[in-house]
């Protein structure tokens, strides 16, 4: 009886023991599952800022690269703009309509520039991380 009551024993141990390595398999394997898409996550980088081309539609940059971060327009009425858009801005002549989309791009941010309601872009221009204009 006593030789059955080991063997007893040692059999709850061993179901003990296989049943806690089944335990620490799975939440191993969930833990493995959590730090890959973590990681796979923090790979996605924005994109170049030579991707955002001039001609490409209203349509085709949302398709790229989602809606913009920012959207704005405004009506020249001055000679002289800062930022991104200055050089651009000199070749426009008095009361273009501007339309500007922002979007992040790898070291700064990108602007789309759209004239007169159009649905190709016009220009861009880009800011690089810490300027100030």
């Amino acid at each position: 009886m006593l030789g059955a009551l080991a063997l007893t024993t040692k059999q709850a141990f061993r179901r003990d023991a296989v049943s806690v390595a089944r335990r620490v398999s799975i939440a191993f394997q969930v833990w493995a599952t959590v730090v890959l898409l973590a990681a796979t996550l923090a790979c996605t980088s924005p994109p170049d800022e030579t991707e955002f081309n001039v001609g490409m539609t209203r349509s085709q940059l949302i398709e790229q690269f989602g809606e913009p971060t920012a959207k704005q327009s405004m009506v020249k009425t001055s000679l002289h703009m800062f930022g991104p858009i200055e050089t651009f801005w000199s070749s426009l002549p008095e009361q273009t309509q501007v339309e500007i989309w922002s979007y992040r791009a790898e070291g700064g941010s990108v602007e789309i520039y759209f004239l007169n309601g159009a649905d190709v872009a016009s220009g861009r221009g880009f800011a690089p991380t810490g300027v100030v204009y």
